[in-house]
């Protein structure tokens, strides 16, 4: 897996991987206490379209 981008919020920071194979991406979001949630971003999510972009210009 390929990190896209890392977003820095108030209270967490989210990691956004491209897995190449699957073609999907995932949010790794470190909370406090070092607490780690994983999600895969639908379809529907519109930071994905933002995410595939970069990751496009970045190439």
């Amino acid at each position: 897996m390929k990190l896209i981008k890392t977003i820095h919020y108030t209270y967490s920071i989210s990691e956004f991987y491209l897995n190449p194979e699957k073609g999907d991406i995932i949010e790794l979001k470190h909370l406090p206490e070092g607490r780690i949630k994983k999600y895969k971003l639908s379809k529907e999510d519109n930071r994905l379209t933002t995410l595939k972009q970069l990751k496009v210009n970045n190439d």
